[in-house]
């Protein structure tokens, strides 16, 4: 976008990144929220410069960097540091947008992990959740479980009035693995009610968690974490919540990476059986709906994605999960 592109500068300027510095723009990044960023490399180092999507509230992105804070000044290595100017402000607002500018960190992100960087990516997100679970502690019905059944409702009413996706309205990379969802989803989504609704009668754990920590977001050097990425979801819920998104994303047989994954994020912060259930709970049902979410973005209430080719990866990967998955309690 070059509007955003010639703001660049005059944003460095208002954030008082000391120059000289150059940057480079990223665009998307691979990613599908509407974000741009830029990798500025400056005298402090390099650094990652974000424009959020528009919707995003200044309020809200401050109340989350005071989380990453809190983080960093526990000696959590792979959180990115926030940059702050003079006045104190980590984010600015310019160009219909508001802006931070965060440490670049190394490393990269895997689909298939080692047994010990699954052990390391959790163990280092058992970490974030003991800083975190200090910070507005609570117990209540998660914001997760409350918003899949909302949305699951909705999708139910849609397919009981007869609605059928325009495959002619459909970015041609997605369509093959959005009729395999479109095939499976009208069965799974009474599902979904059944294995949500015992929930809503518990009061469970919530704090500051990511809601988005999968594959991409999390970057190895070796064997090891070197970075956690893109805190732009992180709400209060629960830590079950990030452990189903996480173990969800990679590649590897189910069974054995949750029971490696469980482990080793046990031997960092205690995690009972009733949330290891509704963690494979959270994840099963968040397959279903996050390929009917695929539905609404590109055939419902289309929105436009800077590359199709990796929408319809993303695709893809849920229509196979969907076809292969099952949850079974631990």
């Amino acid at each position: 976008m070059p509007v955003l592109d010639a703001a660049v500068p005059i944003v460095l300027g208002q954030l008082q990144l000391a120059g000289p510095w150059t940057f480079a723009a990223l665009g998307a990044a691979g990613g599908f929220s509407g974000a741009r960023l830029w990798r500025v490399a400056a005298a402090d180092g390099e650094l990652c410069l974000k424009a959020w999507p528009e919707h995003i509230d200044r309020g809200w992105l401050q109340r989350v960097h005071g989380w990453m804070s809190v983080a960093q000044s526990r000696g959590l290595p792979f959180v990115p540091r926030v940059w702050q100017n003079r006045a104190g402000e980590s984010c600015i607002a310019h160009a219909g947008r508001v802006w931070d500018l965060v440490e670049w960190l190394p490393g990269k992100s895997e689909q298939r992990p080692s047994t010990q960087q699954l052990e390391s990516a959790c163990t280092a997100l058992a970490r974030l959740h003991l800083v975190w679970e200090q910070c507005e502690p609570g117990c209540e019905v998660p914001e997760s479980v409350r918003r899949r059944l909302h949305i699951a409702n909705e999708w139910q009413a849609i397919v009981q009035r007869g609605w059928q996706p325009d495959w002619g309205a459909c970015p041609l990379p997605a369509a093959p693995p959005l009729q395999r969802i479109w095939t499976r989803l009208p069965a799974l989504l009474p599902r979904i009610p059944e294995l949500l609704m015992p929930w809503t009668k518990q009061r469970i754990t919530v704090f500051p968690c990511l809601c988005d920590v999968w594959n991409e977001h999390v970057l190895f050097a070796a064997e090891a974490v070197a970075g956690i990425i893109d805190y732009g979801s992180m709400r209060i819920d629960t830590p079950a919540a990030d452990l189903a998104r996480l173990l969800g994303s990679y590649e590897n047989d189910a069974e054995s990476l949750w029971r490696v994954g469980v482990t080793a994020y046990r031997r960092t912060r205690e995690l009972s059986q009733d949330e290891e259930w509704l963690a494979r709970v959270l994840d099963e049902t968040g397959i279903v709906l996050s390929a009917a979410s695929w539905l609404d973005w590109l055939i419902r209430k289309p929105r436009p994605f800077d590359d199709c080719h990796a929408v319809a990866k993303r695709t893809q990967a849920l229509a196979k999960r969907m076809e292969s998955r099952r949850t079974r309690r631990p």
